[in-house]
C-alpha cells in the first residue's frame, strides 16, 4: 500500500478515474464499508475492464468463439483470486468458474529453443533428462556450484540480470530461463527489472545466508509454514463477506492451478459493475482534464466538482499531466511496454504441436528474435482442460479431445522500447513468420483471415476447415515496469502524497499497488477501501 489514507467524513464524495477492474472493484468494496459515501466514476471509454475484454464472433454454423484480448486466466497461489472468487460468488457467477488441476496436460509448460522446438520444462523424469541435456542449463550448473562460494556484498538494488551474474558468475540462468518468465509476466526486460521489487525472497537469501544455497537449505531444515491468510482477507470476511469461509476454499481448492470464466475473463468486472449499477455513479465517456488533489477538485470537460478523496487507477504517466506540480510529474513517471496480442483460432487443431499440449511456451532473451515474440498461451488447451469448479468437483485428470485450435501470441513488450511498433502490415507479416516458423502454418496450404480494430469481422462468420481466424490488438503503455529504483520511487511517491496532499489522493492499478496481475490489483483495491472507510 502506499501510505495510510484520510478517513471519508459521513455522507463524503470519492472520485475514482478509471472504471477498469481495479475501479471497479475499490467502489464495490467501498460501497460494502460505507454506503454513505457518494462514489463517482470518471471512464473516459464506454465501457467497463480497462485492459480486461472478452471479445465473442459468432459463426454461422451456430457454434461461437472466445478470443481473450488481455489477460485471461487467475492463478489459484494468489491472495487475490481468493478474494476475486468469494466476490463471485457474491454475485452469484459460480458457474463460471473453471479450474484446472496442477497435473493438467494444460499445465505443462514449454521454453522456444534456438531451433524454434518447444522444450518441456521438466514434468517427469523423462522430460528432465531432456532439459538438463539441451545445453540450456550447462553454464547455470557450473554457476550454483559455485554460487555459496562467493561473496556477499552491499546490498543495493540492481537488476535481475546483473543480480544473478554476481551471484553464479555468468548470464545462463537469465537469458535462457528467467528472462523467459518475466516476458510472461511484465514483457519486461531481466535487464532493466529490479531484483528487490520482483524477487524480495532472493534478496533476503543472501542478506541472511550470504548464499542463495545455503540460505534455500536453511529455509528447507526449518520447515517454515506457508503464509496465513493477509489481515487485509481477515478483515474482508469480517466486515463486508462473513460467509467467505477463505481457509475452505483454500482447502477446495488444492490440487487447482488455475482459474478461468467460462464466458471470458470481461464476465467479472461486468458482474462487479452490474452490482454498482444505481448506487454508483458512472461517468461513461469523461476525460478528466485536470485534478488538485490538495482541494479535492477534478476538472472534467468544463465543469469542475469537489471530492473528499480522489483514487487514480490510470497510467501514471497519464496522471502526472493532470497535475501542476512539477516534483509529483517527475516521481509519477515510469516506464510502460505496449503489448501486441494476436488471437488465433481454427476449426481444426493444427496449430499446437501434436503431443507437445500444455499452457504454452515462452521465449527467451537468448533466442534469436526479429519478431519481437514473448510468448504464445495455447488458449484451446486451458479451454479443454478446466471443468466448473463449484457445481461438479473435480475429480481425475482430464483427457478432451479439442475439435479446435486457439492460440494467442504474445509480442512487442520491452523489445518494441528499442524500435518502432510496427504498422499494420508489418504486423500481418511478422505473425505469419511466427505461424511458418514455429507452427508450420503456410498461406500457400491455409486461408489466413486477418482482423484489425479498424476493420472488424461482421457480425456471423462462415469459416472453412482450412481458414485460419487472426485477430490483432496493440495494447499501448500496458504494462508499468518496474525497474531499478522502483522501491525506492514507491517510497517517494508515498511520502509526497501525505506531505503535499494530506492523502487526500491514492493510487490504485498496476503502477504503485501490489503487482501487476488482476489479483494483486484486486487486493491492493481493498487494502486502500478498509483505510478509508
Amino acid at each position: 500500500m502506499i501510505s495510510k489514507v484520510r478517513k471519508v467524513p459521513v455522507n463524503g464524495r470519492v472520485a475514482v478515474i478509471g472504471a477498469g477492474i481495479s475501479g471497479l472493484t475499490y467502489s464495490y468494496f467501498l460501497r460494502k464499508l460505507r454506503p454513505d459515501i457518494k462514489i463517482t466514476i470518471f471512464e473516459s471509454s464506454r465501457r467497463v475492464g480497462g485492459w480486461i475484454s472478452s471479445r465473442k464472433i459468432d459463426l454461422k454454423d451456430g457454434s461461437e468463439v472466445f478470443l481473450e484480448k488481455g489477460p485471461r486466466t487467475l492463478r489459484v497461489v494468489s491472495d487475490g483470486t481468493l478474494l476475486i472468487i468469494d466476490i463471485l460468488k457474491q454475485l452469484g457467477a459460480t458457474d463460471q468458474i473453471y479450474g484446472m488441476k496442477k497435473d493438467s496436460v494444460a499445465n505443462r509448460k514449454y521454453l522456444l529453443t534456438n531451433t524454434n522446438e518447444l522444450l518441456a520444462v521438466p514434468y517427469s523424469t523423462k522430460t528432465a533428462i531432456r532439459f538438463l541435456g539441451s545445453g540450456i542449463v550447462n553454464d547455470v550448473l557450473k554457476g550454483l556450484i559455485l554460487e555459496p562460494f562467493r561473496s556477499k556484498r552491499a546490498q543495493r538494488d540492481e537488476s535481475v540480470a546483473q543480480f544473478f551474474r554476481r551471484r553464479l558468475g555468468n548470464d545462463a540462468l537469465t537469458n535462457n530461463i528467467i528472462s523467459a518468465i518475466y516476458h510472461g509476466i511484465y514483457a519486461g526486460d531481466v535487464a532493466q527489472l529490479s531484483v528487490q521489487s520482483l524477487m524480495p525472497k532472493m534478496v533476503e537469501l543472501e542478506k541472511t545466508h550470504g548464499s542463495l544455497l545455503r540460505g534455500a537449505m536453511a529455509k528447507r531444515k526449518s520447515g517454515t509454514k506457508g503464509p496465513v491468510l493477509p489481515d487485509t482477507l481477515i478483515q474482508y470476511s469480517q466486515k463486508i463477506s462473513p460467509n467467505s469461509s477463505f481457509e475452505e476454499l483454500k482447502d477446495q481448492l488444492k490440487g487447482i492451478n488455475l482459474i478461468r470464466l467460462q464466458d471470458g475473463l470481461e464476465t467479472f468486472p461486468n458482474a462487479v459493475a452490474a452490482s454498482l449499477k444505481g448506487s454508483v455513479d458512472f461517468r461513461f465517456g469523461s476525460e478528466v482534464t485536470h485534478i488538485d488533489p490538495s482541494t479535492g477538485s477534478v476538472k472534467v470537460d468544463n465543469g469542475v466538482e469537489k471530492f473528499d478523496h480522489i483514487r487514480s487507477t490510470i497510467n501514471t504517466n497519464k496522471l502526472s499531466e493532470l497535475l501542476q506540480d512539477d516534483e509529483m510529474k517527475n516521481v509519477l513517471s515510469l516506464d510502460y511496454v505496449s503489448v501486441l496480442l494476436a488471437n488465433i483460432y481454427t476449426k481444426k487443431p493444427v496449430i499446437i504441436p501434436e503431443g507437445q499440449h500444455g499452457f504454452g511456451f515462452l521465449v527467451p532473451k537468448s533466442h534469436p528474435n526479429e519478431e519481437c515474440l514473448l510468448g504464445t498461451i495455447f488458449d484451446s488447451d486451458i479451454e479443454n482442460y478446466t471443468d466448473p469448479i463449484f457445481q461438479n468437483a473435480i475429480q481425475g485428470q482430464f483427457s478432451k479431445t479439442s475439435t479446435y485450435n486457439k492460440v494467442t501470441l504474445m509480442i512487442g513488450g520491452h523489445f518494441y522500447n528499442d524500435r518502432n511498433v510496427p504498422s499494420g502490415k508489418i504486423i500481418e507479416k511478422k505473425i505469419k513468420n511466427i505461424l511458418q516458423r514455429i507452427f508450420d502454418i503456410r498461406g500457400t496450404d491455409y486461408n489466413l483471415i486477418f482482423e484489425n480494430p479498424a476493420e472488424l469481422f461482421p457480425d456471423k462468420m462462415a469459416l472453412k476447415a482450412n481458414d485460419v481466424l487472426i485477430s490483432y490488438n496493440l495494447h499501448e503503455n500496458c504494462i508499468p515496469q518496474y525497474n531499478v529504483g522502483y522501491e525506492q520511487k514507491k517510497a517517494l511517491v508515498s511520502s509526497l502524497i501525505a506531505s503535499k496532499y494530506d492523502n487526500r489522493i491514492s493510487l490504485g492499478g498496476m503502477a504503485f499497488g501490489e503487482g501487476v496481475g488482476v489479483p494483486d490489483c484486486v487486493m491492493s483495491s481493498l487494502g486502500h477501501a478498509l483505510e478509508i472507510a
